[in-house]
């Protein structure tokens, strides 16, 4: 597990490309540190809390499941999976939450792909602001969870719980509704890019607090890179996180 490093400093001018989130969850640079409000008893915490993890299968380590949780400050948190990235299968839900499960964390769900059987927008709010501490959104089909979560109003209702301390997982493509813009790059052959991107390798998780970032391996082995592109040719190269 790599020690925290100041992320804007990590990727100098790139940075403010690769971590504007969609919602506005990542605070600007001047205001990345602010803590909760202190008179209201609660404690220093940096904003936002953002997690986000390899592939399904990294989501179920032990090291990884336990740093989401840790993140959040409680001991058993309460978990919202949201799965709209694919299409609310039970048997992702199945696969993304038995880690969390193993750990004594109580799990709800907010299916909405189905335009037929979508919770009221109250209890909506009251699960994702009221009663989340970690907010878990599948992978799947980024663009058709964005479209459904501004159809219902969710996604201002992340933006909100983020604010408030909220930790946002999410896994592989499904955490890109965090990032703008989003790149998929070929890792079987040439890539190119015109600006520099974060690359989360399977069985990594890169986890955000304020404008700090840090690596945790699953395996012990894999990590993260900031693939940084040419200027002139495009051409990328990948260098880890340290």
């Amino acid at each position: 597990m790599s020690p925290p490093i100041p992320l804007i400093k990590s990727i100098n001018k790139s940075v403010d490309t690769v971590s504007t989130m969609t919602f506005g969850l990542k605070h600007s640079p001047s205001t990345a540190d602010e803590s909760i409000d202190p008179s209201e008893g609660n404690e220093y915490v940096k904003l936002p809390k953002i997690i986000i993890v390899g592939n399904s299968e990294a989501l179920s380590l032990p090291v990884i499941v336990e740093k989401v949780i840790n993140l959040s400050g409680k001991a058993s948190p309460h978990v919202i999976y949201i799965g709209t990235a694919s299409y609310d299968r039970t048997s992702k839900f199945e696969l993304h939450s038995k880690g969390f499960k193993k750990r004594g964390c109580e799990l709800e769900r907010i299916n909405i792909s189905d335009k037929t059987n979508v919770p009221s927008v109250k209890e909506t709010s009251r699960l994702v602001l009221e009663w989340a501490d970690i907010l878990l959104c599948a992978p799947g089909n980024t663009f058709h969870a964005l479209l459904r979560w501004e159809d219902v109003g969710l996604d201002v209702m992340i933006k909100e719980a983020s604010k408030k301390g909220t930790v946002v997982c999410g896994v592989s493509d499904g955490a890109g509704c965090w990032f703008s813009p989003i790149h998929f790059l070929c890792t079987n052959g040439p890539s190119q890019l015109e600006i520099s991107a974060i690359d989360i390798r399977e069985n990594a998780a890169l986890v955000i607090e304020g404008d700090d970032a840090m690596v945790v391996s699953g395996d012990g082995e894999a990590t993260c890179h900031v693939v940084v592109a040419d200027e002139e040719t495009g051409d990328t190269a990948a260098v880890p996180i340290p």
